[in-house]
Formats: C-alpha cells, structure tokens, sequence
C-alpha cells in the first residue's frame, strides 16, 4: 500500500530543486529562503512542523484567490469544516499570522498571502459565516461587495446581558446576522432571535438578518448587502464588465460545499 493511500497526502518542504520527487504521496515544496525563528517547529528530534503561517505561504502557490481566503479564515476560525456544532481554538489569529508573514516576505507566496489577510476576520463560527464575511469584506476585484471591514462574533455588552452577532461593526452599531434553516426554524429558536434583535433595537443599535434563501437568491442578496452598506455609508452598486464575472464567480464558490483543509 502507498503511503498516500495509508495516511493521505503528506506535504514536505525541502531545500533544494533535486528534493521535489521523492516519496510517492509526498509533495515537496521547495524553499531555499533562510527561515527565521519558530517558522519550523520541532516536535522531536529529527522531525519539524512549518508553523500556521508558514504552512498558508507553501499552500497559496497551489491555491486559487478564494480557496486561499477561505483557508486564512478556518485557521483563524472556531469550527472545523467536518464539525461546526462544536467549538475549537483557533489554530491563528489575524494579527499573528500578519506579523509572521511580514518576516516571511521573501518567500514565495507570502505578499500573497500578506495582502489577502486584510479582508480576514477572527472567529468565524461556521462555514457560511465565513461565506458571509468572503462576500461582504473582498474586494470588488474578487467579485466582493467591499464593505468596510469589522468584527465576527464579537461579544456585545447590553445591560446584564451579552450578545454576538456574526459580522459586527461597532462604528455603524450595526450587526449581521445569518440565519441558517437549521438553526432558526422552531418557536423556540424564533423566540429567540426576536427577543436578541429587540434587546439590540432598545439599546440603539441595528441587527440585519441574511435567511438562506436570500444567500441562495443574487437579487435578494444584492438587497442585504446594499441595506447594510447604507447603515455603512457605502453605496453598493452592481458591477460591470470584469467586475461583473468575478461576482458571479464568487457567488458560486460560497455557494460550493467546503472542502477540509485540515
């Protein structure tokens, strides 16, 4: 038996051109950049892991714009693709995989990547809140609606109590809200959202809510996003020409299952 069809494909890295066809099931990434410090972490001796950033850099030279996006993100994330019911450490957070890359851009890959963490959030809670985030924070070139950008699943102080809203943005005290059919159908569930959005509307800030069938449906979405761009001050228009296609490639590629990366 291979040892990819026993354990999965095994990524390496290596420091020279004649490393990249070694074991079959192994792909080797070729860096001869001089790594600082904590970029190979030593589990024991002999054997190292590539730090989170350093292992983002190595997978953008394979990845498209949006499967790279969607990566940063489940690294700063606190679900797994396989199980989003539960709630993980992130293996990363924005502000250290930035800090990291920075000494890394020397590498091939790493502007890359350094540049796609602007339109990154921590603590993602699910899948289709970092679909969410994907479409309303990317820039139009990525077929986003460019929204300024804000927090996930920031916890808000309202009197005795405490809320979170997926997407949040304290300037505008605005919060989004993605309701999935699973999640909110019930009396129960129902309840509850509607007591969260009074308890939000009494203490002066606004709670837009995104259904699944609205993700699903181009125009009613347009609708949303443009609703919250105007509690943003940003006017959302539906683009054109090359802007145009990327949106709809965007919009299918949220709309596609996740794939684990991990």
């Amino acid at each position: 038996m291979s040892f990819e069809k026993r354990f999965g494909r095994l990524h390496a890295v290596g420091s020279s051109m004649d490393e990249r066809h070694g074991i079959e099931g192994i792909t080797v990434h070729v860096c001869t950049t001089p790594l600082p410090p904590g970029s190979i972490l030593m589990v024991k001796d002999g054997v190292g892991v590539t730090s989170v950033a350093l292992t983002a850099i190595l997978m953008a030279r394979r990845l498209s714009d949006f499967d790279l996006v969607r990566l940063l993100y489940e690294l700063c994330a606190t679900y797994r693709v396989e199980d989003y019911y539960n709630l993980y450490v992130p293996l990363a957070t924005v502000a250290g995989m930035k800090a990291e890359v920075k000494q890394l851009l020397s590498i091939r890959g790493a502007k890359r990547v350094f540049d796609l963490l602007d339109y990154v959030a921590d603590n993602s809670r699910s899948p289709r809140e970092t679909d969410l985030a994907m479409l309303a924070w990317l820039p139009c070139r990525l077929g986003g609606f460019h929204l300024p950008m804000g927090e996930m699943n920031k916890e808000k102080k309202l009197g005795e109590a405490s809320r979170k809203c997926d997407l949040w943005f304290q300037k505008a005290k605005l919060g989004v809200e993605y309701e999935s059919d699973e999640g909110h159908l019930g009396e129960t569930n129902i309840s509850r959202d509607s007591a969260r959005r009074t308890l939000f509307g009494n203490k002066g800030y606004r709670v837009v809510t995104m259904t699944n069938g609205e993700f699903k449906d181009n125009e009613l979405l347009f609708e949303t996003m443009r609703l919250i761009g105007k509690y943003l001050g940003k006017r959302v228009h539906k683009p054109s020409g090359s802007g145009a296609k990327a949106r709809e490639e965007l919009l299918a590629f949220v709309r596609s299952p996740h794939v684990a990366f991990f």
